[in-house]
């Protein structure tokens, strides 16, 4: 029962949604919006069709398909505070001492890669004078009851990146340094600063908006618990964390499996690497194009046969990009999105 009466309190005193007690309703600024809708569409759009010289239709290719998982968030984008004496907020620092934030997830396609995860922050102030790094990370579900278990992957930013986000209106991109394979269920979040003065707090619906809800906090305890369990919150939400995952998908017999190339990060600030399981493939001819088609770039074979030499997308505009590798009769093609 650690967080029920601080609820009570907190929902006799807010009563209904309202920016004046207890929970305050905010939607996601236009600039964020606009770029995580355009991320969304963009990887989710299918095979690039056959066009120019030399070019294969999508029924010859293989292709990754790319989609972001629990965006947008259904209902209403918002975030809950405690009622006095406790502090802080529900899916982020408070003073119960919360370590950690997480969603849950699960996917039905095979062969998937989270290449990154998108964050919605509401909060995020760094007065404790230090600018600490911030571990934001998946882990599968082999904790008790599936909750949380083992940390599969993990990255960090700095705490004054979330600051700059939150002050712009821009949600927080983490690319994974390597496209992270998952299967089937698993979870995504952040672990909270624990310096005095350093606070994050995610958006997320409210109650009720999904059922059953997504939430799940870590206590200080280390223990994990879902926002909805009698023990904790008692609220059905889903936090803004949106991760982007791929499934790569073969369509030539000829074709090795699709999960044996993956192209990582993917949404990229510019730089990106082919990734090949070893002894997979021979060096292979590297084509860009852009999205109109047009051949922009091209590198010969590498030496190199699990990681071939990057490319480096950073003196292109913002937007979405193909790689056609070929070797002998066999050509594969992948699709980027490039975002600055």
């Amino acid at each position: 029962m650690k967080k029920l009466l601080t609820l009570v309190s907190f929902f006799l005193t807010a009563s209904v949604v309202s920016p004046q007690n207890g929970v305050t309703p905010v939607t996601l600024k236009g600039d964020a919006c606009r770029f995580h809708a355009s991320v969304n569409s963009s990887i989710s759009a299918g095979a690039m069709s056959g066009q120019g010289t030399g070019q294969r239709s999508p029924s010859q290719i293989t292709d990754t398909i790319c989609d972001t998982l629990h965006y947008p968030l259904p209902g209403t984008v918002t975030y809950y505070f405690l009622s006095s004496p406790n502090s802080g907020y529900i899916s982020g620092n408070n003073s119960f001492g919360d370590l950690a934030k997480a969603d849950y997830f699960k996917i039905a396609r095979t062969a998937k890669y989270v290449t990154s995860v998108v964050y919605g922050f509401a909060i995020a102030k760094n007065t404790s004078g230090s600018d600490r790094d911030i571990t934001f990370a998946l882990w599968d579900t082999t904790g008790a009851n599936g909750s949380p278990g083992t940390m599969i992957a993990s990255q960090t930013l700095k705490l004054s990146m979330m600051v700059s986000d939150v002050n712009h209106g821009y949600l927080t991109l983490v690319i994974f340094s390597q496209a992270v394979s998952v299967s089937g269920s698993f979870y995504a979040g952040v672990i909270l600063p624990t310096q005095t003065g350093d606070t994050l707090a995610l958006y997320n619906n409210k109650d009720g908006d999904v059922t059953p809800g997504t939430a799940w906090e870590m206590w200080s305890d280390n223990s994990w618990h879902p926002f909805s369990a009698d023990e904790s919150w008692r609220i059905n939400v889903m936090e803004a964390i949106f991760p982007v995952f791929c499934s790569f998908t073969g369509i030539e017999a000829n074709e090795p499996a699709g999960d044996d190339v993956y192209v990582y990060p993917n949404p990229t600030t510019g730089r990106v690497q082919l990734g090949m399981v070893a002894g997979t493939h021979r060096p292979a001819v590297i084509t860009l194009y852009n999205s109109s088609g047009l051949e922009i770039d091209r590198i010969l074979p590498s030496d190199n046969n699990n990681h071939l030499s990057g490319l480096d997308l950073s003196g292109y505009d913002p937007g979405l990009y193909f790689m056609r590798l070929q070797w002998d009769d066999r050509v594969i093609m992948k699709k980027m999105l490039l975002i600055k």
